[in-house]
């Protein structure tokens, strides 16, 4: 089955990152939000994978208080982290991103489910990113709320041209 609107929700996803960081990075439809800081791209997912999104959604609230209220909060806050990393990756040193890249394999192959969020986002990488995203959301309110409207319009349009139901 094909799925229908794309076009519209990156294009939904491209006024976002527009407005928010004021570059032109593209944006793709995938199976779970990424950032590509050598392309100037982010990948963003439309299914949500409660297990993991509940426990980022724990450390987001208890290491830098901000509470995620619904999938659509946590859908931002998930792009936001992504372009984090495009904002943030310059002034990270690069032996530090080799080595992070080396602890992601470890945590991945060797950790048990519940431990991973935690030590994953603890690394300075993704620790940066989501600061970053945190520190957005507390200054921009008004912004912040514009863009939950923007793309529940759209996600809400996506779904259901795709007859996508809760």
């Amino acid at each position: 089955m094909e799925l229908l609107g794309i076009e519209e929700l990156t294009a939904a996803v491209d006024g976002i990152i527009w407005d928010i960081v004021g570059m032109d990075a593209n944006s793709n439809l995938s199976t779970d939000f990424g950032a590509y800081c050598d392309m100037n791209e982010v990948d963003f997912a439309v299914v949500v994978l409660e297990r993991m999104d509940s426990m980022f959604s724990q450390f987001v609230k208890e290491t830098f208080d901000v509470t995620i209220e619904d999938t659509i909060d946590l859908w931002c806050l998930s792009l936001l982290h992504e372009l984090g990393h495009l904002q943030t990756m310059d002034f990270i040193p690069n032996y530090i991103q080799l080595a992070n890249k080396l602890e992601k394999k470890v945590i991945d192959k060797f950790s048990k489910i519940d431990s991973i969020c935690y030590k994953y986002f603890s690394l300075t990488v993704e620790y940066e990113a989501t600061q970053w995203a945190c520190n957005w959301i507390k200054d921009n309110p008004t912004k912040y709320d514009e863009m939950r409207n923007t793309i529940a319009k759209a996600l809400e349009d996506f779904y259901k041209i795709n007859n996508v139901e809760d």
